[in-house]
């Protein structure tokens, strides 16, 4: 997949697309031919997070290092704040199959960015393939759509975990996404349009409904993996008010 965008009513979107499709050949491009910028960022950031906490993932990768460098770089990355331009320095595929994900890393730029964390340089170079030596991060993933418009969530699979699906709970947040996506795109511009559009009688319902749009990414995944807590209900989700992420998970009893 590749980036690209759209600019509709003065809004920049931004999307990753097959380049199947960018290429003309859409009986190529798969199942999922664009996903949203966010979404795969999201999910690149938190496996390569993942990735570069693990230090027997790193070890073979530092070995060229003197034990003090060595050290130093293992006991700085674990605090690191990973910013875009180190995933774009490392990174070099991304590959969607239908139930996981693969991400590839270049050996070379790991190893360059990992020493850049303690000299303190720009990682500068651009990863690229390499055949070779790729590094593969492999997720499994569900791919769930949230709108009638297609708009989409990658959720990580859960393990070891008991699975209760609730298709209330995973309804108003698809409907949630759909209603905002409504008012992003100009279809909409208020909460009072989404209700004459959608026949709600009840403008405080189609309120609740939308501020479930910024619920912590935590909570949302939970849902779509069936992983949330026994007791959590649509009439608890519809009444969280606060924004703050913590907040959020503490009230709905989410570890």
């Amino acid at each position: 997949m590749s980036p690209s965008h759209s600019n509709k009513k003065g809004k920049r979107y931004r999307y990753y697309v097959s380049q199947s499709l960018m290429q003309g050949n859409k009986h190529q491009a798969g199942e999922l031919s664009k996903i949203p910028a966010g979404e795969i960022e999201n999910l690149v950031k938190q496996e390569i997070s993942c990735f570069l906490a693990d230090k027997n993932n790193l070890q073979e990768y530092i070995t060229d290092f003197d034990v003090h460098k060595q050290k130093e770089i293992l006991s700085k990355v674990i605090n690191m704040e990973l910013r875009s331009s180190f995933i774009r320095g490392i990174l070099a595929k991304i590959t969607f199959f239908k139930e996981k994900v693969e991400i590839i890393i270049c050996k070379n730029q790991l190893i360059k960015g990992l020493e850049s964390i303690i000299t303190g340089d720009s990682l500068l170079d651009v990863a690229k393939f390499d055949p070779e030596h790729p590094i593969i991060i492999t997720r499994n993933i569900r791919i769930s759509t949230t709108s009638r418009n297609g708009g989409v969530l990658i959720v990580n699979n859960s393990e070891n975990k008991e699975i209760n699906i609730n298709p209330f709970l995973i309804k108003i947040i698809a409907k949630s996404y759909y209603w905002n996506k409504l008012i992003e795109e100009g279809k909409a511009e208020s909460s009072r349009d989404i209700q004459r559009l959608e026949g709600h009688n009840n403008n405080n319902y189609v309120k609740e409904i939308l501020r479930l749009k910024f619920l912590a990414p935590e909570i949302v995944e939970s849902i779509l993996n069936g992983t949330q807590p026994k007791d959590l209900t649509t009439d608890r989700l519809r009444k969280i008010r606060t924004l703050d992420w913590q907040e959020q998970k503490r009230i709905l009893n989410f570890a």
